[in-house]
């Protein structure tokens, strides 16, 4: 099952936002903004690919 993550720059002055397709929350560890700061996760959710598969 895939988890779509909404993250946020952890730098209150970088603008950056993402989405990232994962397995495992630890994966988002992993991952790092552009400007080199962390992410900040906003939201978790069933990768909507996966829930359109399952309806």
């Amino acid at each position: 099952m895939l988890l779509l993550a909404r993250l946020t720059c952890s730098d209150p002055e970088c603008p950056a936002d993402a989405e990232e397709a994962v397995e495992t929350l630890e994966e988002l560890e992993e991952l790092a903004c552009e400007c080199g700061c962390t992410w900040e996760l906003l939201a978790v959710s069933l990768d909507a690919t996966e829930v359109a598969a399952l309806a």
